[in-house]
């Protein structure tokens, strides 16, 4: 086709065809791009996210490990407190049915 004859119907056609085929093309190429940066930017997100997360945990951990240790101490005084008295009080029952024995003879 020369440079001046007259475009038919067909032509004008043709010529939305191709250039909507190239407009696609160039679109999907943005958006795949425009994709591929998101997804990375979400990805990259998350991890930081993950990361704060994580910090927080072994922060918490590392404040909350001395007041464990503390009431595990303080259980173990109770424990030892309640076995002495236990102790004290069999004792006593003890005597006091020796003295029953020896008494009912």
């Amino acid at each position: 086709m020369a440079d001046n004859d007259l475009a038919t119907k067909k032509d004008l056609l043709d010529l939305e065809a191709r250039l909507e085929a190239r407009i696609d093309a160039k679109i999907d190429s943005k958006i795949d791009g425009l994709e591929t940066r998101l997804t990375e930017v979400i990805a990259e997100k998350v991890r930081d996210a993950q990361t704060e997360i994580l910090r927080g945990f072994i922060a918490f951990q590392n404040s909350n490990a001395p007041r464990m240790r503390k009431m595990e101490a303080d259980l173990s005084n109770i424990d030892a407190s309640t076995s002495q008295r236990l102790e004290a009080l069999e004792a006593r029952m003890l005597e006091v049915e020796k003295k029953l024995i020896i008494g009912n003879r």
